[in-house]
């Protein structure tokens, strides 16, 4: 890595709070990061799509999921992340999806 990004993404991340997380709800209210840095609220859905893994669907979010987005976290109330938005496939979950060796490291 070049020095200079290598600077600038440190200075990034110095006063970064890493994200817990954990299971989603079934159905409930949650945040998403939009391109302009802000939180927005909508709701999640969760779904089963096989064994340990499953989908989150966002609903009232039309407006906020846009071309770009991807990557963005889906936390609830308490700050707890649940999933990422992934614009060329389902809201994935972090649970469902993250490998096993993570999830134990941060539990």
């Amino acid at each position: 890595m070049l020095p200079d990004e290598a600077k600038a993404y440190e200075d990034l991340t110095k006063g970064a709070t890493p994200l817990r997380f954990g299971n989603p709800p079934r159905k409930g209210p949650a945040w998403v990061l939009t391109l302009d840095g802000q939180w927005s609220r909508c709701m999640v859905r969760r779904f089963h799509t096989g064994a340990y893994r499953h989908t989150l669907i966002l609903e009232e979010s039309s407006d906020l999921i846009k071309k770009g987005i991807s990557g963005s976290p889906i936390v609830v109330n308490d700050g707890t992340a649940i999933g990422i938005v992934c614009l060329n496939d389902d809201n994935l979950a972090l649970v469902g999806d993250l490998p096993g060796w993570l999830l134990r490291k941060s539990y």
